[in-house]
């Protein structure tokens, strides 16, 4: 699966598309969760530790 935006193009095979996805979708929570820690006053090392990302 070829999958692009404004910032690139990336190659996914086939056999790891499931893995890529459910990795994709991890992320994209945690990085909602931080940019609501931060819109709630917190400091970015504070968002991070609350979150647990590293």
């Amino acid at each position: 699966m070829i999958i692009g935006d404004a910032t690139g193009i990336v190659a996914i095979p086939q056999a790891a598309l499931s893995d890529v996805t459910t990795r994709a979708e991890a992320l994209h929570a945690l990085d909602g969760k931080i940019e609501s820690a931060l819109r709630n006053g917190k400091t970015l090392g504070e968002a991070v530790k609350l979150t647990g990302y590293v």
